[in-house]
């Protein structure tokens, strides 16, 4: 008996006119559904929409016995991954990434590349007794195979599932918090107004005013800088995208006096034969040491104004918009920060509500 994938329904309106309803659901594609006014009409549109979805599913399936996993990641590096405008680092992370996974299932047909397969070598990675992966590196990698069979899915059609989708993640620790005190900050800016050869305390001060990564700062470029309307564009991010930094204060205030007789065109902050930005590696070790700051990375500086941020009232999400995040999951960190904010806006809240009304006690009996 064959099995049919549309079903059809009479439909009679208010008037007595009848109607043909065709409906055809099969996983994988979205919905369809037509009315017609004769059945013949409307079983020949059943049949013909069957058979057009049935040919796209076996062509996927052909298809995903052709191409290995080699073959599918080579297209994804070539058509993909170098079209990219993301900074070179990260591209470069995913390409590592990338062709590892290449390494391993690379001769598997696509067919054959199964939510198994890739738990089994998710598993490797986390137990590598040679090169140690943290829980979030193992999940980076599986993120961008994702991407790879996503694409595949959507603008290739060489495969119809995702196999990484049924993967579970591996559980991360909880992203480190560690920001400036007030007398840490006073004594490391001090530190760094002692480094005369390179910009390096007014580096450090957009860091921490701004929120911004110290590649977004070094690779910024003199148009990027509008001073007039106290604002910088960082035109490229770890996420792709363009964002805005807004200047105030003394971050204000050093940028105009250090672009204040500056006239040459490409890198803020340039390196001595300008084709670079300048590199600052050294000298921020030596300042943290002199300043006697230890486990502190210069990124941290980057937690310190969202720090700061959450300590002065700002909500995630605002949190989120500074540093650039698409989700709040990776603010959330701040948010035990903020929970004296938090508590004021709730009490500000409940005064407004009932701090009018009058709160009447009954008399013990």
């Amino acid at each position: 008996m064959k099995k049919h994938m549309a079903t059809i329904t009479k439909v009679v309106s208010k008037g007595g006119n009848v109607s043909y309803q065709v409906k055809i659901r099969l996983s994988g594609y979205p919905h369809k559904s037509a009315i017609f006014e004769r059945l013949g009409e409307a079983r020949n549109w059943a049949t013909r929409n069957e058979s057009d979805m049935k040919v796209g599913r076996h062509m996927k399936e052909l298809l995903a016995r052709k191409y290995t996993a080699a073959e599918l990641i080579d297209r994804y590096l070539q058509e993909v991954l170098e079209a990219k405008s993301t900074k070179k680092r990260y591209l470069k992370d995913q390409r590592v990434q990338l062709l590892w996974w290449r390494r391993q299932i690379g001769e598997y047909k696509l067919i054959n590349v199964t939510p198994y397969l890739i738990a089994e070598h998710r598993d490797k990675l986390r137990n590598d007794s040679v090169k140690k992966r943290t829980s979030g590196t193992v999940n980076r990698y599986l993120a961008v195979l994702s991407h790879v069979f996503n694409v595949a899915i959507k603008e290739w059609g060489w495969v119809e599932n995702n196999p990484t989708m049924h993967i579970q993640k591996l559980k991360e620790p909880r992203g480190r918090v560690r920001f400036l005190s007030d007398n840490e900050r006073d004594v490391l800016l001090n530190a760094c107004k002692g480094e005369k050869k390179k910009p390096l305390y007014i580096i450090v001060v957009l860091a921490i005013s701004t929120g911004a990564r110290k590649s977004e700062i070094l690779n910024l470029q003199m148009e990027d800088v509008d001073l007039k309307r106290q604002v910088i564009t960082v035109q490229e991010t770890k996420n792709g995208e363009r964002r805005q930094l807004f200047l105030s204060g003394l971050a204000l205030e050093l940028l105009n006096t250090y672009l204040k007789h500056r006239t040459h065109r490409g890198f803020v902050f340039p390196s001595s034969t300008r084709k670079n930005p300048v590199n600052i590696d050294r000298e921020w070790q030596a300042t943290t040491k002199k300043a006697g700051i230890t486990d502190f990375r210069f990124h941290d500086l980057r937690h310190t104004a969202a720090s700061y941020l959450a300590m002065n009232g700002a909500s995630i999400a605002e949190i989120a918009e500074v540093l650039g995040h698409k989700t709040l999951n990776m603010v959330k960190r701040y948010a035990h920060l903020s929970k004296t904010h938090t508590a004021s806006v709730v009490a500000s809240m409940n005064e407004k509500v009932f701090g009018a009304l009058e709160v009447k006690t009954s008399s013990p009996p």
